[in-house]
């Protein structure tokens, strides 16, 4: 009988991303002015736009005409609002999904210069997909037994909202998180590290200015998990390799002018100049 009922809510589930898959080119059509004024904002520095949306699933929408307007290769995905205190102020019970393409990551030796735009700075965890997912039940599986290494991380969200006092979750979701330039460091397999113990800061100019938030602000394992499922339930394929950023482990920072070094006291550092 359980595996029956298995059998049922799988082929559901196959239905529904179907379903959506189908709705996505039809709605994409429908949305090419929106998507065409916030591709022009993230390369100019306008503000994004900030239309009407209607539901978690409409903005869900929105942000994959984004992601296929960029015609590139996915290579990740990245997870917001992944504590329960920025769920609330954004009315939402769970985190958000951003996707990044091949585009987004760049080199640790990239010129990055401060701007007018207000970007961020965010120390991550990447871990990396041991094998493609295919359905459901590769989701079952222990977490650790769905990836094979994890790696330092810095993060450059960009978000350029004119109206921040009316930003809703639906906002977030429709701009993609903020997806913008990430870099990788060096991977570890997860079996050499205890990822739970990691400790990380961010050092600016010699002086540490963010620390790891504690155990009941980021649980690292759930919020891989939870944005491995997501992406799978998006209808995204989930190849080998894929890189998931699983949440800021700092109060994220406002980027300036500076040397910035991402320490991880189980993996090698990162250093970020931006000019």
């Amino acid at each position: 009988m359980l595996f029956v009922a298995k059998a049922i809510f799988t082929s559901l589930l196959i239905i529904s991303v179907s379903h959506a898959q189908g709705m996505l080119e039809n709605y994409c059509q429908q949305s090419s002015d929106y998507v065409k004024e916030y591709n022009r904002a993230h390369n100019s520095g306008e503000y994004f736009p900030q239309p009407k949306i209607n539901s978690k699933e409409q903005a869900y929408l929105i942000q994959a005409c984004i992601v296929s307007s960029k015609a590139q290769k996915i290579v990740g995905f990245k997870a917001g609002l992944i504590n329960e205190s920025s769920q609330e102020k954004f009315h939402i019970d769970e985190p958000v999904l951003g996707v990044f393409t091949k585009g987004n990551l760049k080199d640790s030796n990239i010129d990055i210069y401060e701007s007018n735009k207000v970007s961020l700075i965010e120390v991550e965890l990447a871990f990396r997909l041991k094998q493609k997912i295919d359905d459901l039940a590769d989701l079952e599986k222990d977490i650790i037994e769905l990836v094979d290494a994890v790696a330092p991380a810095i993060e450059i969200p960009l978000f350029h909202f004119e109206n921040t006092s009316s930003l809703i979750s639906n906002d977030i979701i429709a701009a993609n998180v903020g997806a913008n330039i990430f870099i990788l460091g060096d991977f570890v397999l997860v079996e050499d590290v205890d990822i739970d113990s990691i400790e990380v800061s961010l050092i600016k100019n010699d002086e540490v200015i963010g620390r790891s938030l504690d155990a009941d602000s980021i649980n690292r394992w759930e919020s891989l998990r939870w944005l491995i499922k997501k992406s799978y339930l998006e209808g995204y394929n989930l190849e080998e390799g894929t890189i998931y950023l699983t949440g800021s482990q700092i109060n994220p920072v406002v980027m300036k002018r500076a040397m910035y070094q991402a320490s991880y006291s189980q993996m090698k550092d990162i250093t970020l100049i931006v000019k």
